[in-house]
């Protein structure tokens, strides 16, 4: 069966957050043109009955616009190219990612009957309005994990085909990095790095692939407080970190491999895995014996970073069920388009990718810059 719309799904950061405590709904969060201001107005509590809070009392955020920045022309394109309406799934993407992906199943069921309702009231005759059975689902980075969730819990059943658009699977080192220092993924002050610390949603982009990072050889586990106390110094807030690193871990291993499970061949046929390739990208990170604070961490070492990435997440983690789910990788060519992975939806090729497969037409394309992934990336441990 055919989809009668599609969603669109944006990553972290993609979304702007806004405090609707204010007249004018103040921008609290926005694209990497601007600070966040004031920034400690994103502070979340701890895990409270029915999930996180603002911290601050009288600030009560909600997601806002999408950055049209990132993605206007992905979603001009699908206006465009495909008959059929298109949907934004705005959401904060510093909650829980299973309580997003259960935001994303009431948003599905409001739509369906959206539908519904506007067909029955519907009395022109040349507009015609179909009744939204099934839906072709686009996501980009964080936004892998929201829709992972929704179908470990919900499955395909509404789904027609699904588009995963550099998803970091297995997280980032990026992510650590914003944890300690305050960069990577985060354009903002450096107490960001505190603030980070409070998202649950970025506590599950931590890397969670074999030796991501190794002290003396051994193998850190960014999911045990103990590791980052010992090798980077973390000291602050030990409850809360733990309480959320333990979060994250039974969060993420939910839904490494059971969503899979649970489709049938057709279902996983109907899945486009893309990626992009050739820009240097962290890929471990080496923590030495004595190094013991934040500020040690050496993470620009070129001999942990190589071009098998977007430049934010490696392949190790977007290739992990290449083989299982059709895994396509568009390589760096400057002529054609320089576009990383914030930026990955404004490529020309990525954007045709996507057209054709909800189409159903052909993916290949001239130039030998495009190839099918059928194996999944490996980080060589230090022996």
């Amino acid at each position: 069966m055919l989809s009668q719309a599609i969603i669109f799904i944006p990553g972290a950061t993609g979304t702007q957050l806004e405090d609707q405590n204010t007249f004018g709904h103040d921008i609290l969060w926005r694209d990497k043109r601007y600070n966040v201001n004031p920034i400690e107005n994103l502070h979340l509590t701890q895990n409270y009955g029915t999930g996180y809070f603002d911290s601050k009392i009288d600030t009560l955020i909600a997601p806002g616009s999408l950055e049209w920045l990132v993605y206007g022309g992905i979603i001009r394109r699908l206006h465009n190219k495909i008959d059929k309406p298109v949907y934004l799934f705005n959401y904060d993407w510093r909650m829980p990612n299973k309580q997003t992906g259960k935001k994303l199943h009431q948003f599905i069921d409001m739509l369906k009957k959206k539908s519904i309702a506007a067909k029955k009231d519907n009395t022109n005759p040349k507009v015609k309005i179909e009744e939204i059975k099934k839906v072709d689902i686009i996501i980009h980075s964080q936004g892998n994990h929201v829709l992972r969730h929704y179908i470990n819990d919900q499955g395909f059943g509404c789904i027609n085909k699904a588009i995963f658009v550099a998803p970091p699977f297995l997280g980032s080192l990026e992510m650590v990095q914003a944890m300690l220092c305050g960069q990577g993924m985060w354009w903002s002050k450096e107490e960001t790095r505190k603030i980070v610390r409070t998202f649950p949603g970025s506590f599950e982009l931590l890397p969670n692939y074999k030796c991501a990072a190794q002290k003396n050889k051994k193998p850190i586990d960014f999911y045990n407080y103990k590791d980052w106390q010992q090798s980077y110094g973390v000291v602050d807030g030990k409850a809360k970190f733990t309480k959320l690193l333990k979060a994250a871990k039974t969060a993420n291993d939910a839904i490494h491999t059971g969503w899979l499970s649970k489709l049938t061949q057709a279902e996983k046929d109907n899945i486009l895995v893309i990626i992009k390739d050739g820009y240097d990208t962290m890929q471990k990170v080496d923590v030495a014996d004595s190094e013991q604070w934040i500020n040690e961490v050496n993470f620009g070492n070129p001999a942990n970073t190589n071009i098998h990435g977007d430049k934010i997440v490696p392949h190790v983690s977007s290739t992990v069920y290449a083989g299982t789910l059709r895994t396509i990788m568009v390589k760096q060519a400057p002529w054609v388009d320089d576009k990383t992975h914030a930026f990955i939806l404004t490529s020309g090729r990525v954007k045709r990718l996507i057209t054709r497969f909800l189409e159903g037409r052909s993916l290949a394309m001239p130039g030998k810059h495009i190839e099918e992934v059928t194996t999944p990336y490996k980080v060589t441990c230090n022996e």
